[in-house]
């Protein structure tokens, strides 16, 4: 019997980011041995655009459009809670209907709220299902109906050890995010005349790229530094009026490796809340550059304080500064920081991540 990989996405809410890159890497690799119907959110995503490519069929599910925040931003968030049921119900159907059955079904959830589908396609039907695990899940009450959905999955794809931990189910299987090496620099960073810090996220508060910013006004050092700041996102604005004239703002990167390795000697990754991964780290290290990270979560557990990069606190823009200016002072350790870097990316490598990722869904 034939397999189909039904891929349940949901692209509306957030803009294009790590997870939604890493599940183009998935639908790739799947795509090479197996028929791909795609559910999605939304049709005109950038992560729905770039899918095309992958999969035979593609179809949207019912959803709340997207809610942005202001005014009215709570209420429609409320409704949009009271009415998601209904959705629930809907898409379920209308995915069951879609279905081949003379085909072997696996379904391959990415997201919370696309999970809710393939877990009732999964008591309702028994149709297998496949759960891949970027966040982790700290609210009680939604991590214990989150956990009982979970346990219905014939694996749960875990991208880091905090993840794995944080669900704590038999079926965890850890596969980090990878990367290709053949992208990978095979030379340590040096320092020119100018050094460029950079960060890359989606401009929220969680990301904590206001105490980078602030950090600014506490280096001490000779080297002529520039912050660059790459991302979009609704804190825009307030970050731009909090800025001296030597932070630079990027918008969206559509080459993310391409900047660092050409660009970039030193990556901050100041969140501050515990991220599952940190796509960003290994593609910094791919490019030889160290990684300067807040000291928690899956972020912390990539970066090896004092070998590829170095740790601060949470919301402390001081000791930010504190980091930077000893990497600039410091260019031979630094050099070394570098090399380290390049070595710690090999774990990382796609070839991993595909063998991995066709053993779970045999």
């Amino acid at each position: 019997m034939k397999k189909e990989i039904v891929f349940l996405e949901d692209s509306s809410k957030s803009q294009f980011g790590g997870g939604q890159r890493i599940s183009l890497i998935v639908l790739k690799e799947l795509s090479t041995k197996y028929f791909i119907t795609l559910f999605d959110t939304s049709l005109d995503s950038r992560f729905n655009i770039e899918a095309s490519q992958y999969v035979s069929k593609s179809y949207q599910l019912s959803n709340f459009s997207k809610v942005k925040s202001g005014k009215y931003g709570v209420f429609l968030k409320i409704i949009e809670a009271c009415i998601f049921p209904f959705f629930i119900f809907l898409n379920i159907i209308k995915i069951k209907n879609t279905l081949d059955k003379s085909t072997e079904v696996i379904l391959f959830a990415t997201t919370k709220k696309v999970l809710i589908y393939a877990y009732f396609l999964n008591v309702l039907w028994k149709y297998n299902f496949v759960y891949h695990a970027h966040l982790v899940e700290k609210k009680r009450i939604v991590r214990f109906f989150y956990l009982k959905t979970l346990k219905k999955a014939k694996y749960v794809i875990a991208v880091s050890d905090i993840v794995k931990r944080n669900i704590g189910l038999k079926n965890v299987v850890l596969i980090s995010n990878p990367i290709d090496l053949i992208i990978r620099s095979n030379f340590p960073k040096v320092f020119q005349k100018k050094v460029i810090v950079a960060t890359f996220s989606t401009l929220i508060d969680v990301k904590g790229i206001n105490y980078f910013i602030e950090s600014y006004q506490y280096l001490n050092t000779n080297v002529d530094v520039e912050y660059w700041i790459f991302g979009e996102g609704p804190e825009k604005k307030n970050l731009i009026e909090s800025a001296c004239n030597k932070v630079f703002f990027k918008g969206f990167c559509d080459d993310v490796v391409g900047e660092l390795s050409q660009f970039v000697h030193i990556l901050c990754f100041p969140s501050i809340i515990e991220e599952s991964f940190g796509m960003v780290i290994i593609e910094a290290f791919s490019s030889g550059v160290p990684v300067i990270t807040t000291n928690i979560g899956g972020q912390s557990e990539l970066v090896k304080d004092g070998y590829n990069g170095l740790h601060v606190s949470i919301k402390c823009a001081q000791e930010i500064a504190e980091k930077v200016t000893f990497l600039c002072n410091s260019p031979d350790l630094y050099k070394t920081f570098s090399c380290n870097a390049l070595s710690s990316v090999k774990d990382f490598d796609i070839s991993i991540f595909n063998k991995k990722l066709q053993k779970i869904v045999i």
